[in-house]
């Protein structure tokens, strides 16, 4: 049976090939897959070995980070030299070759490249985003199911595990490839109320101001919305805005009770991803207010016209991409620029109360009490998300929709139980986390991970460009704090008086 080869570098590309490997091993046998010079066994002449491994495979995939470029130049005359070996037994078998670039890299220029490596700048390749990987995957898969080489008997049997009926995969290169750029999967949690004791008078005047506690003095809109949310009304009487001082309302603001979750999936979950575990409860300890939408043009045009917000950014990255703005998501910002956002936010309002949410706190607040992968369910569609409908790969029983390839108006969409609308889906949304590949050691009380890898932050939900998977409410990924994406925006989160 054919197999999967990874060449890649390890201080060019170690993450992105560790990723690909616990792909491929939730798709394949683990002795289907080889990725790492260690597996060679002690003693055993490694060309000889390599060459071997090589034979074996149906699909070598080259992965090529910033680094690569300078490592194989300065490799270029060493016989040893790993990746060398592998690339060069591989051309020789005339076998599908992909080079496969990250982090921007360039494909490397022929004259770089030794001699009988040439020919892999003549392969055809793909870069894959941090950002806007479902995009690539279609653009992979399509090119991918064309190869002309004849499917065995055994590989035409192999069906993707996550294509719906009547949908099996071309080949089973394709699924492999499709394991690299899939993004953590997963959705697993329990939600159960706090049970609140009853309040105290000091309780009582925590969170009403002294004016509201005198007879006939109307309480503000933050305060019916947090005693609304105590004595479990309804949605729309727990929502409230903060009037800002320069007289506008802020955004619309929904208070979320306090709670505890199970975060994360079970290893039994469809697709499910490491970096999705282990599970462990969460408290969240307090309840808090999450913005109703994600942020919108509107919302954030405001900022930039009073000096709060650099538009620079958002403009030099291509604007609304000329979908229109208004009351669509604000797109193409970073963490910074979200950040920026908030800062502003917070000169409005007294206490310095606004903030991105946590993750834990944004896993929480799109679960609104489900443990299923959606908050709708095992499934999920286009009238109740905007995504890639085009996704043939699907989740459980979703069929194919409706493709937008952009933003939608926010709102559009079903709101979960909490009332909160388009936490699956339209666009990736920055929270405070720093990433981290799993939750060892991550905060049980709601708070945000704020040490260790902090040049990546966490986004959750998936975008317009995601496949279904991708807007499960487990599902995690990251980027670089100073990107900005066609596919990223944010939400707010308000700590309560």
């Amino acid at each position: 049976m054919g197999k999967i080869f990874i060449s890649y570098r390890r201080d060019d590309a170690q993450h992105q090939a560790d990723r690909l490997y616990d792909r491929l091993i939730q798709h394949f046998a683990r002795e289907d897959v080889f990725m790492d010079v260690d597996n060679i066994p002690l003693g055993v002449n490694f060309v000889d070995y390599l060459d071997d491994k090589v034979g074996q495979c149906e699909i070598l995939l080259a992965l090529i980070g910033r680094d690569w470029l300078s490592e194989i130049q300065r490799r270029a005359d060493d016989p040893k030299d790993f990746v060398r070996v592998e690339i060069v037994s591989a051309l020789k078998r005339g076998i599908p070759v992909i080079p496969v670039l990250f982090d921007g890299a360039p494909m490397p220029e022929a004259q770089d490249l030794p001699e009988d490596v040439r020919e892999l700048v003549q392969r055809n390749g793909i870069e894959i985003r941090r950002i806007g990987f479902q995009e690539d995957v279609a653009r992979l898969v399509n090119g991918l199911n064309q190869i002309n080489s004849p499917q065995s008997e055994e590989a035409a049997k192999l069906q993707a595990p996550k294509a719906k009926a009547g949908k099996p995969f071309e080949t089973r290169i394709a699924l492999a490839v499709l394991a690299l750029i899939a993004l953590p999967l997963g959705g697993f949690g329990v939600y159960k109320l706090v049970e609140k004791p009853a309040e105290t008078e000091a309780e009582v005047s925590s969170t009403t101001s002294p004016d509201a506690q005198r007879s006939g003095v109307e309480k503000t809109p933050i305060e019916r919305a947090i005693e609304a949310a105590q004595n479990g009304e309804a949605v729309e009487k727990r929502e409230f805005r903060d009037t800002l001082k320069n007289g506008v309302e802020g955004p619309q603001m929904v208070v979320v009770p306090a709670g505890r979750f199970v975060m994360g999936s079970p290893n039994s979950d469809e697709g499910r991803d490491n970096d999705e575990g282990p599970t462990r409860t969460v408290v969240i300890p307090e309840a808090f207010a999450v913005g109703k939408y994600e942020v919108s043009w509107t919302e954030w045009e405001r900022c930039v016209s009073t000096g709060g917000c650099d538009n620079a950014g958002p403009v030099s990255e291509g604007g609304d991409e000329g979908w229109g703005k208004g009351s669509r998501p604000v797109i193409n910002v970073s963490w910074h620029d979200a950040q920026a956002y908030v800062r502003w936010l917070n000169e409005q309002v007294e206490g310095s109360p606004y903030r991105l949410l946590s993750e834990a706190e944004w896993e929480y607040a799109a679960r609104a009490g489900t443990t299923t992968p959606f908050f709708f369910g095992n499934t999920i569609s286009t009238s109740q998300a905007n995504y890639n409908g085009d996704d043939v790969y699907g989740y459980g029983s979703s069929v194919e929709g409706p493709n937008l390839q952009k933003t939608n108006e926010v709102g559009s969409y079903p709101e979960n139980a909490f009332g909160l609308h388009d936490m699956h889906g339209n666009v990736y949304e920055w929270v405070e986390d720093c990433y981290e590949p799993n939750y060892t050691g991550a905060p049980t009380d709601g708070s945000a991970r704020t040490a260790g890898n902090c040049q990546d932050r966490v986004t959750r939900g998936g975008g317009f460009v995601s496949a279904a998977f991708g807007l499960r409410s487990a599902f995690r990924f990251w980027e670089t704090q100073e990107n900005r994406d066609h596919s990223l925006g944010f939400r707010l989160a308000r700590t309560l008086p």
